[in-house]
């Protein structure tokens, strides 16, 4: 590996590697798109086959069952006159190029002239037409299926296939219409039967590839139409499941009986290769059709291309190869005084001297290139050093402002023992490191206590700076003045002047008296409270709001009264909680936010945790956009 230290070695090992993993991932792309593409295009092909095979033989049944109906309706009209109704059954084979044959079979003594039996067929010849008499023992047409099962069931009905021996001697399907009458069993059945023949001309015309097939299967799995002829009529779905090991051909038979359409792949062991299937539904006598071609198969061309494309790559490759050793010799050699102060700038030396270039060529342009790169990565290392110091720092002040804006706040948890015991239980959760959110309560004297809960618009510093300002204001006039809406205006008075930002906040403020279990409260625009019974039945209470402070210059904030029973709770919260939102964007709203209480232990003591796990859950990791406060009271 001595020779691996020279530069040339490198660069021939490198750029010819490098350009032979270039284009082995270029053509291993190529192949896949190429071999993706051919599959989505014969696939679609065969879905449109499988789709047209289905439609032709759809309106061939179709037509087939409107000539039976038209012709028995005519038979029925015709009895007693016996040339009249053969009339009208070679007319139906002749008008509809379909239909290979078909019958006018009567029950015994109920024959246009009261015969034991009758049943005239008429079947094709060429282009003519020859009758038959099916009223034979020989042949016995009271016996057949065809006969007796749209008898039994009293409605029109598809039979199964089957050879026609002593009929029209050949592989067919028989539409049979029951000649009803009015208060009576049925007088016979008029038929039409459909040689299977033209179906495997159908098949074999639309046979996708050499390995391809098409299979045609009746509602009960026997198979009609398929490559193989001795399977025809001798086997179904099942038996081939079976025979093969491809339990596939039973969901398929389920699939189409269910009136699906789809598509499934599977390994055949006939061709030990990928075989691809489209089926569809015949929704005209329950049949199914099955379309399916080898993957292989079509993408022998793909592989073929790939060789060629191969063999023109290893001529690129020594072609490039030899053209690698005669330019990396030439640029290698004056290059070589440049490698110790590399050296020196990959070990982290970014002060090392480099001397100035000699030459204006593409040396001397890298030797500049060097000092640049030095003088540049120097620039960074300082830059990133003084960045990092500040971000240290901020983080550092905003700890600080975290810790002072928590230090405003009263304790989370606290009991009062005033004229009666008060449990306050509070939580605030911001959504950035300091937020705009605040709760405050204090008692006057041992009658009274005063509460707020109050939401800054904005979050991060202006907000936290504008709740302090905010906070401080409703506790200096709070203890001014006795009325909560007055409060709450001359607060709005004191932070509107000097609002140049256009920031605001939504106050509720609430003045409870102990003595007479009266709450006076004023809402700036703040979300309504909620109201837990002593029964634990929770409720909204929608006072009348004012708007949010901050905006106007004068504002109106009337005054909402209420008397709370002993060990009813009052629940304030903050937007954040009812717009808190899932992954999927959908919020909490007030009502699953009235749902999530009452889903809650109703004398919780944690009443407040409780509900931001709840919160929490709901979101389920989503990132929280707005700062969230909930607080509740509660008095014996």
């Amino acid at each position: 590996m001595a020779g691996f230290r020279h530069l040339s070695t490198r660069l021939f090992v490198w750029i010819l590697g490098s350009a032979a993993a270039a284009l082995l991932a270029i053509g291993w792309y190529q192949y896949q798109r190429t071999r993706r593409i051919v599959l989505e295009q014969v696939t679609g092909r065969s879905a449109a086959v499988a789709a047209r095979i289905t439609e032709e033989l759809q309106g061939a049944l179709r037509t087939v069952e409107a000539s039976v109906l038209l012709t028995a309706a005519r038979v029925d009209r015709l009895a007693g006159e016996p040339a009249r109704i053969e009339n009208a059954l070679q007319e139906m084979i002749r008008i509809n190029g379909r239909i290979y044959g078909g019958t006018a079979a009567y029950e015994s003594f109920a024959t246009p002239d009261k015969q034991p039996r009758y049943a005239p067929y008429f079947f094709r010849v060429g282009d003519t037409l020859r009758r038959t008499d099916l009223a034979t023992p020989e042949y016995a047409y009271w016996e057949q299926d065809w006969y007796r099962q749209p008898l039994r069931e009293g409605r029109a009905v598809w039979t199964e296939p089957y050879f026609d021996k002593g009929g029209g001697d050949i592989l067919m399907v028989t539409h049979a219409v029951p000649l009803l009458r009015a208060g009576g069993p049925p007088a016979g059945v008029v038929t039409a039967d459909v040689a299977l023949a033209w179906l495997k001309r159908v098949a074999e015309t639309n046979q996708p590839g050499q390995n391809g097939f098409v299979i045609i299967f009746s509602g009960s799995g026997r198979i009609v139409i398929h490559p193989r002829t001795k399977r025809i009529l001798k086997d179904t779905l099942a038996s081939i499941a079976a025979e093969t090991d491809r339990p596939e051909f039973l969901r398929i038979q389920a699939e189409v009986a269910a009136g699906r359409t789809g598509s499934l792949t599977y390994d055949s062991p006939i061709f030990a290769t990928r075989m691809h299937v489209d089926y569809q539904p015949v929704h005209v006598g329950g049949w199914g059709v099955i379309v399916g071609y080898d993957e292989e198969e079509f993408l022998e061309p793909v592989r073929a291309a790939g060789r060629v494309a191969a063999g023109s790559a290893v001529i690129v490759l020594l072609v490039l190869a030899t053209i690698i050793v005669v330019a990396s010799r030439r640029v290698t050699a004056p290059l070589r005084h440049l490698a110790g102060t590399a050296d020196q700038l990959a070990t982290g030396n970014f002060a090392v001297a480099i001397d100035a270039p000699r030459t204006r060529d593409e040396v001397g342009q890298l030797t500049l290139a060097f000092r640049r790169m030095r003088d540049e990565l120097q620039r960074h290392i300082a830059e990133l050093t003084a960045a990092t110091a500040a971000r240290q720092k901020l983080e550092s002040e905003l700890a600080i402002a975290q810790l002072i804006q928590r230090t405003m706040l009263p304790p989370p948890r606290r009991t009062l023992q005033l004229t009666r015991t008060v449990d306050i239980d509070a939580r605030v959760v911001p959504a950035k490191a300091i937020g705009g959110d605040f709760y405050s309560y204090s008692p006057l004297g041992n009658d009274r206590l005063v509460f707020t809960v109050g939401d800054v618009s904005d979050k991060g510093i202006p907000a936290a700076l504008f709740m302090a300002r905010t906070l401080t204001l409703l506790r200096t006039v709070g203890r001014e003045l006795a009325d909560p809406g007055a409060i709450l205006a001359r607060v709005n008075a004191e932070l509107f002047p000097d609002n140049d930002e256009c920031m605001f906040v939504t106050v509720f403020y609430g003045v409870f008296d102990l003595t007479t279990r009266e709450l006076a409260c004023a809402s700036a625009g703040h979300e309504p409270p909620l109201v837990q019974s002593a029964t634990g039945e929770w409720e909204f209470w929608n006072i009348p709001s004012g708007p949010p402070l901050g905006l106007a210059d004068e504002v109106a904030l009337p005054v909402s009264r209420r008397v709370l029973a002993p060990g009813e709770r009052l629940l304030l919260y903050t937007d954040g909680v009812t717009d808190a939102a899932d992954p999927a964007g959908k919020l909490l709203t007030a009502d699953g936010l009235l749902r999530t209480l009452r889903g809650l232990p109703s004398a919780s003591p944690e009443l407040t945790g409780e509900l931001l796990r709840h919160v929490q859950a709901y979101a389920a990791g989503a990132e929280q956009t707005d700062d969230i406060t909930v607080f509740a009271l509660r008095f014996e």
